[in-house]
């Protein structure tokens, strides 16, 4: 359960973990370059993890959240900087979670969904916040979070025509077909008084 973000047109993958069983994490980075089709080994995370989420923004990919299997889930931020090989820690998450939803839009990373515990039992929390990062001023921005309609974990993100995908997802062995779609408007309004409107829910397979 590793994460990866792209630079140019350079592929790169931050931690991981082989097997729960095994309950290892890992902080190794690895480069990889299309063009030559070769990887090489990068400076480690500071912070060993998986099932982090990985967003690049400015040059740079910001490496957010995660679990261990000592300290469970992690809000830990830590930005890499590919043309330096440096790693700096940033500002923390207002929550902890793992295996979330990760994209940017308008100069904001989106944390989505994921798990608010980590456990071999299966009965975790599931996150339905929103959480929205300005790297600018290295600040979380709790009034502009837009909750999901419901809890999921394991959901990727993605941004098109200016507007957020949230595809899939799960919650403990439960497994969602449907597709989420945020559009960004008023950020001030009250998510409970505006929340279909700001979320729309898409034709499903």
């Amino acid at each position: 359960v590793d994460s990866a973000a792209v630079v140019g047109d350079i592929f790169y993958v931050f931690g991981g973990c082989v097997l729960v069983s095994q309950k290892e994490v890992y902080s190794t980075v690895f480069e990889y370059d299309p063009k030559e089709d070769k990887f090489k080994q990068k400076r480690d995370m500071p912070t060993p993890r998986g099932g982090l989420g990985a967003a690049a923004f400015g040059g740079k990919i910001y490496a957010i959240g995660g679990f261990d299997f000592e300290e469970g889930v992690s809000n830990i931020v830590e930005v890499y900087d590919p043309s330096t090989d440096k790693w700096e820690a940033k500002k923390p998450m207002p929550v902890s979670r793992a295996l979330f939803g990760i994209t940017t839009l308008s100069g904001r990373i989106f944390a989505i969904g994921g798990l608010g515990t980590f456990s071999d039992g299966g009965n975790d929390e599931v996150l339905k916040r929103v959480d929205v990062y300005n790297p600018a001023n290295d600040e979380w921005v709790i009034d502009e979070a837009i909750p999901l309609p419901r809890g999921r974990a394991g959901v990727p993100a993605t941004v098109a025509g200016g507007k957020i995908y949230v595809p899939g997802g799960r919650a403990g062995v439960q497994s969602f077909p449907s597709i989420y779609e945020y559009t960004p408007g008023s950020l001030s309004v009250s998510p409970q008084d505006k929340l279909t409107t700001l979320w729309g829910r898409l034709k499903q397979p």
